[in-house]
């Protein structure tokens, strides 16, 4: 059964996270673009701005505030989930598309980043 459909980005999405409550979702795309979502609502929440190239990997903190990405542009970025706003940018951190070696990730506890 289909839930929703989500429109805006201009390319097809090539990562989707979901936060642990179930209450939003992030998608990401091969422009760089990430919006965040209501999931109750299919309504876009946020545009977070700030990568130019294919982004990889998303993942959503475990207390569903922050937002972590990866992108071919190198870098990795830390979002507030509440704003869309960068909180932090990490240059030459990010692993190429497709790998899944090195990915970056919260702690369990979602205190911190790993890359």
């Amino acid at each position: 059964k289909e839930l929703g459909r989500v429109e805006g980005h201009g390319d097809t999405p090539s990562r989707v996270a979901v936060s642990a409550d179930g209450s939003v979702f992030a998608t990401a795309d091969y422009s760089g673009l990430v919006r965040l979502w209501d999931a109750n609502t299919f309504r876009a929440l946020h545009d977070a701005p700030g990568h130019w190239a294919p982004v990889g990997h998303a993942e959503l903190s475990p207390d569903c505030k922050r937002l972590l990405t990866a992108a071919d542009d190198g870098t990795v970025r830390l979002w507030d989930v509440a704003t869309g706003k960068a909180l932090r940018a990490f240059a030459d951190a990010a692993t190429p598309r497709g790998s899944d070696n090195g990915q970056p990730t919260f702690t369990p506890d979602g205190t911190a980043v790993v890359y």
